[in-house]
């Protein structure tokens, strides 16, 4: 039984501009897994596959899974190359010691485990599953930063349509400390004169993971090392001022 997905409705294929946004992380993709591998790469939480699918055009083995039906759907009708499972992040479907060449999680993807034993599960099963030095790539939003400087809102996402604009409004509203709820309100917009409305929402309780969390969780997992970074660029992580916090462990 799956956990219900309050985004499977979301057609994330339209709501990121993949192109760009692939473009950008891809260097450092390529730095942090290194020659492809000969085994091959997990997407933990993969949803359309547009990671999975970019990968397996330099040359890796891919291999995506996802809890969301629709999501996993949408991923086998848009990519041929890379297989794609249904699955938790907590209960991974793969067995074995050493068998993936690296995993990634990205997109704010981790922080739907609101559960510590959920959490441990997923790093324990992940540092099984990895070959001796193989990396571990996690992104999440910078929840310090969020918490800490009362941030509301993540940046606006504007795409445009044939007949106007579509914005995405992502909302944050602190719960308390374990929790946030996070609240996407897609808005079909036909300006200069047209009126704007409120289409779908969507809506969700996250678990606002810190830095120190996230670094301590990957540590009890077994991970000897583990870096942070604020950005793809990559830029240093700056607790107060990135907005991403990405994390490579191995």
């Amino acid at each position: 039984m799956f956990a219900e997905d309050p985004f499977g409705r979301l057609d994330y294929r339209r709501f990121v501009a993949w192109g760009p946004r692939i473009e950008r992380e891809m260097p450092f993709f390529l730095e942090t897994f290194g020659e492809p591998p000969h085994a091959p790469l997990l997407d933990v939480g993969c949803g359309t596959g547009e990671h999975a699918a970019a990968l397996a055009e330099k040359g890796y083995a891919t291999i995506g899974v996802d809890r969301s039906p629709a999501m996993i759907e949408k991923a086998r009708e848009a990519h041929a190359r890379p297989r794609f499972a249904l699955g938790e992040m907590a209960r991974l479907p793969f067995r074995g010691e050493g068998v993936l060449g690296g995993a990634y999680c990205l997109g704010n993807t981790l922080v739907n485990l609101l559960d510590d034993n959920d959490l441990a599960a997923l790093f324990g099963t992940l540092r099984g599953l990895l070959a001796p030095g193989a990396p571990l790539l996690v992104q999440i939003v910078n929840y310090r930063r969020i918490l800490e400087k009362n941030v509301r809102h993540l940046p606006l996402n504007f795409r445009k349509t044939e007949d106007g604009e579509t914005l995405y409004l992502r909302l944050l509203d602190p719960i308390d400390e374990r929790r946030i709820r996070f609240e996407v309100l897609t808005i079909e917009r036909r300006p200069p004169d047209g009126e704007s409305r409120i289409v779908q929402t969507n809506s969700t309780v996250l678990r606002p993971l810190r830095d120190d969390e996230l670094a301590a969780f990957l540590e009890r997992a077994g991970f000897a090392s583990v870096r942070l970074f604020g950005s793809y660029r990559p830029d240093p992580y700056e607790p107060l001022e990135s907005h991403d916090l990405i994390a490579v462990a191995r």
